[in-house]
Formats: structure tokens, sequence, C-alpha cells
């Protein structure tokens, strides 16, 4: 192979070598046919050894022109040889004599499967008359020299050889001369995300890579390039990446709402039965104050008809966590990542990780209940591994809280044992509630869990006191799980119950205006959907 590192030689190098960037028009070419192991033309312009050891390969570097490309690329052996391993591919030779490319391109001494990708590659490159006027040169040469001859007349040096002149030729006068436009899509914003999505997708090892660009008015950006093979499946990668990050919740700022909240979306998941008479109403009159526009907080068949229907628009895609609210960051995100690494690291199915689904499992039962305001109670059952989610927990640091919503009218508050809560006015009732334990799976080290009754206000109050314990008693508090399913269920019933009193409101006019008129827009409802929407009183995510 270092034989054929000289100044102004003919080569091929291998496709999973090089980068999107570095293998330019024929790497996209490739791409289409799904080819990994073709190879790219080239012509070393410039190379480098080390004097004292010249067989080092992490020495040796080397500058290549690729036919069509803007500009000359600079490589090294050893990252050749590295990008090869990546690809599965370390047994083969990532540089090669320019007259195993032209043998591709030409006859049957390649498996055909191999002979008709390269065809159509090149036809899609070069278009017909280009692709037959380079076969022909190739013909043309094989005609003038026997086959041992023929592979050092186009190997050679070009200042040695003429048939290397005449090929490069042919290779570029043959190539597009046209303006080409081609539309690429990049990943930014959060680098390490985005180089997470392209390193665990199941494309290939060169799907994507850290570019710089600049846009039109000069100004660069950062990005990570994708080819046009792995877009698909890595913009797939990342929306399942970011469907399960948490989310801010921006109505969630002082101690009755989250406490109000808290109790509202528990009994949306599991019911009203365990409360009393006075308890459904103040829930009741906490969802009327997040969705003023569209509940009567007196309305009591109203809201447990609500409530019902929310409940039967869970789905088992809800998601792999409980419903939680967080306080500090987003606790379930590195669970998730590690989760996804693991799971494309592995050939076999793996077992449960948090947020990679598993034996959680969230189900919908209509029962008969006395208590449930003459309505069937919709019910959702939720299920999970404790032991997999004290896993997922144990990365929590001090600044951060979780209040998790697994059980009828309860919350479990979880913390580490030096949180700012327990040098509050609630230290005491929560050093007295916290345990090591999730049930029955230990905790990490540091960490601390305790149980709080949703129907008891000062057990509601310390859970919500300790969430907005962070810098100035107001941090962003995050929502996640399951709960991101029932906010988004809630939204759509009270953007539903808008849309029907508008469509009542229509009928009414039309009995007295005249002919009936087409159904119209959410966009034609006005604020009061948009109210509504957005959460009304409370503010919403």
């Amino acid at each position: 192979m270092l034989s054929h590192i000289e100044p102004g030689r003919l080569i091929a190098l291998d496709r999973r070598a090089l980068s999107q960037v570095a293998a330019g028009m024929w790497g996209s070419a490739y791409d289409k046919v799904e080819w990994d192991a073709a190879l790219v033309p080239a012509v070393i312009t410039s190379a480098r050894y080390a004097a004292d050891t010249p067989f080092a390969e992490s020495k040796i570097n080397f500058s290549v022109f690729v036919p069509g490309a803007r500009f000359v690329e600079r490589l090294s052996v050893s990252s050749l040889h590295s990008a090869m391993e990546v690809a599965g591919a370390k047994d083969d030779l990532p540089i090669r004599p320019f007259h195993d490319f032209c043998q591709m391109a030409r006859r049957s001494e390649y498996p055909s499967s191999h002979k008709r990708a390269m065809e159509t590659a090149l036809r899609g490159l070069m278009g017909e008359e280009g692709y037959a006027a380079f076969t022909q040169q190739i013909e043309a040469l094989a005609v003038r020299h026997s086959a041992p001859e023929l592979a050092e007349v186009v190997s050679g040096g070009l200042h040695e050889r003429e048939g290397g002149v005449a090929m490069l030729r042919a290779l570029c006068d043959n190539l597009p001369q046209q303006t080409r436009r081609q539309s690429r899509i990049t990943l930014e914003g959060n680098l390490f995300v985005g180089m997470s999505a392209v390193s665990n997708s199941v494309a290939s090892a060169t799907s994507g890579e850290k570019v710089v660009y600049t846009d039109e008015n000069g100004t660069h950006h950062n990005a990570i390039l994708l080819n046009n093979r792995a877009t698909e499946q890595l913009v797939e990668n990342v929306k399942r990446k970011v469907a399960k990050r948490s989310v801010v919740h921006s109505g969630l700022a002082s101690e009755k709402v989250v406490a109000d909240y808290l109790r509202l979306t528990n009994a949306v998941e599991f019911g009203l039965h365990y409360y009393d008479e006075d308890g459904r109403a103040e829930t009741m009159a906490a969802l009327s104050a997040f969705y003023p526009s569209s509940f009567a907080s007196s309305d009591a068949d109203g809201f447990e008809e609500a409530m019902a229907s929310v409940r039967g628009q869970m789905t088992s895609q809800s998601g792999t966590f409980p419903s939680s609210i967080m306080a500090g960051g987003d606790i379930w995100r590195w669970a998730t990542d590690l989760a996804q690494k693991a799971a494309t690291a592995s050939e076999r199915p793996r077992g449960y990780i948090p947020g990679m689904g598993g034996p959680a499992e969230l189900s919908v039962r209509v029962d008969p209940d006395e208590n449930a305001l003459g309505f069937r109670e919709v019910r959702v059952n939720t299920s999970y591994s404790t032991h997999a989610l004290a896993s997922a927990l144990g990365n929590m640091d001090k600044s951060q809280a979780l209040a998790l919503s697994m059980r009828r009218g309860e919350v479990l508050l979880v913390l580490h044992k030096d949180h700012p809560a327990f040098g509050g006015p609630d230290g005491g009732l929560l050093e007295g509630n916290m345990q090591q334990r999730l049930w029955d799976a230990k905790l990490k080290t540091g960490l601390l869990v305790g149980t709080f009754d949703l129907r008891d206000g000062e057990g509601r109050g310390v859970v919500a006191r300790t969430l907005l314990a962070g810098s100035g008693g107001k941090p962003e508090l995050l929502i996640g799980g399951v709960l991101k399913e029932v906010q988004a269920a809630l939204t759509r019933e009270a953007d539903a119950r808008v849309r029907e009193a508008h469509r009542r409101d229509l009928v009414a006019e039309q009995a007295h205006d005249g002919p009936e008129l087409p159904e119209l827009s959410l966009d034609a409802v006005g604020e009061p959907a948009r109210t509504a929407l957005t959460g009304g009183g409370y503010g919403g995510p």
C-alpha cells in the first residue's frame, strides 16, 4: 500500500475510509445505490514521511485531488485505517491501485452485484453519454496494452505514464460540468446530542460528520452534516430522542399552582374515586383555573365526563417513565441516552432500561364505581420496574428534586440528602418521611424518597415548596414521562370543548341568520381557544 503514496500517482480510495466531504460527489453517487465498499478515484498531489520512521503510518500524510472536488483533501494512513476499522472492514486496504477502480467500472472481474451497483452509480453521476465515453477510454487503453501492462499504465505517476493522464482527463471531462444544487440536512444546536444520534444510528459509520459552514451573511455555523442515505433514519432517531425529553411547564411558578397541578394530574391519571366531596370540588376548581374557557368548576357531571374522556385518550405509547415533575434539569435524559447507546451496541434484545421500553405498562379499564358521580370510571393503570427506576435516578445531584405520581392520591418525592430543602422550614417533616428504598429497590447512596398524600393540603404544600426551592424560589419546572401525555390529553379535551361551544354558537346563529355556514378552523375561533390551549389562567407548557 505504501508504494502507491507517491505525488502524481493515480489511486483508488475505499469509500469507507473517507468522510462525506472527502468522498464528494462520488460518495453521494454510491450512497444512492447503498454501496459502501466502492472505490473513489483520486490523484496524490503531495506526500510527507518522517525521516527517522518512514514506515510509521501515523506519520505518513498526503494530499489528494478527487475528480469533481473543489479542494485538495489532506489524509493520513492511520486515519484511513481507523475509518476502515470503524466501518467493520479493518482487514481491507483503504488505498488500492487505480487499476482496481477501472476494472470495477469496466468488466466482470468483480461480482455481478458490484458491477451493477458501480454501473448504476456512474450512470447517475456522469449521465449516459459521460458513462459511455469514460468506459470507451478504458476499453481503448485495454486494446493497446496487455493486462499486466495495463495496470501499470493507468496506475503509474502522471509524469511518466500517458495512460494515467488520459484516464484522469476522461474522468474530469465526463463528470457533470453544469452547476449542481444539492440539499443536505444538518443537525445543529446541541452537537453532543447530535453526535450521539449519529453514532447510535443503525446507519453506516459514515452517516454524519462535524462540519463548519458559512451562510449567505458570512456567519460561520457548527453542524453535523448528514449523508443522504442516513438522513431519514437519523431524523427519526432524533425525533424519538426529543419525544422522550421532558419539557418546561412555564405556568408552574407558585406553591398553589404546583400543588393544584399535582392533584389535578394525579386525578386525571388515576380517577377521582379516592377523593371526598371537598377534594373533588377543589380538583374541579383547579381544572377550571387551568382551562377557564373550557371547564366550569360547578359542572360536576361535566368534569367527570371530561376526565373519563381524557383517560380514554391515553395509550401504551405514552412513555416508559412515571408522571413526573422535575426541578434542576431533566432527570430522565441521561438514562435515555445511555439506554439508546446500550441497545445499539448489542445485537441481542436488552433488558428493561428506563427510556427504552420494557415492563412499564399503561392500560385503560372502564369500571362501574359508586363514587364516580354517576359515570363509569375510566382508570389508567401503570406499572414500572422499581429497580430500573432506582437505577435511572442514580445520577441525581443535590440541586435536583423529583415528584413521581405513581399511586392514586400519592406522590413520591426524591431528593439528595444535601438538597437545600432539608435546611428550610420543611426540613423536619422531610427527614421524618424520607427513606433510602423505592419500595423493594434500594436507591443510590445519598438519595432519599418519601411518600406524600395529595389529599392532604400540608403534604401537597411540602412537595410544591421543595420543587420551588431553587434560585429565587422560581426555578424552571419540567414535566416528563406519562405526564406529558396527561398534559397533551387535557389540552386536546379543552380544545375540543372550545370547538364544540363555538360550533353550537354557529348553529344558533344559523337558525336566526340564514343558510348553513361551513365549519371554521381553530384559527377562526379566536382568543378563547388560544387561552385554553396555553393553559388559561395558570399557563401551560
